[in-house]
């Protein structure tokens, strides 16, 4: 049987490791959103679509990924993990909208690219 002492250092050693795999994450999500902010940009320069629909919707897409990164950021160690979900829907909704945006130009500018001679 556990005494209290124990019971309560088994406590905080969850609670350490929760905020260190929070802090992992957050560290990770960052990375990934100012990497796919930065290939969206890249994209939109290249492509010379700054205000279509599509790229409309990409950004807002990262600001949804980037708000829900804040929300986790900020919220308890307790709740982070549910937090967490939201945070991985806004990704993956982020990520698939940018893939078929980039995959839908690649065609069109190989399009363009075969009919003006290039």
């Amino acid at each position: 049987m556990m005494q209290p002492n124990e019971q309560f250092q088994e406590d905080e050693n969850s609670k350490r490791m929760a905020v260190n795999d929070k802090a992992e994450y957050v560290g990770k999500m960052e990375h990934r959103l100012r990497e796919i902010g930065a290939n969206i940009d890249e994209l939109m320069a290249k492509t010379g679509e700054a205000k279509s629909k599509a790229t409309e919707n990409l950004k807002l897409k990262h600001g949804k990924a980037m708000d829900s990164l804040h929300n986790l950021k900020t919220s308890s160690t307790e709740a982070w993990q549910e937090m967490k979900k939201g945070t991985e829907l806004a990704w993956s909704e982020l990520k698939q909208a940018f893939d078929e945006f980039k995959t839908g130009t690649g065609k069109a500018m190989s399009k363009f690219d075969k009919s003006s001679g290039h």
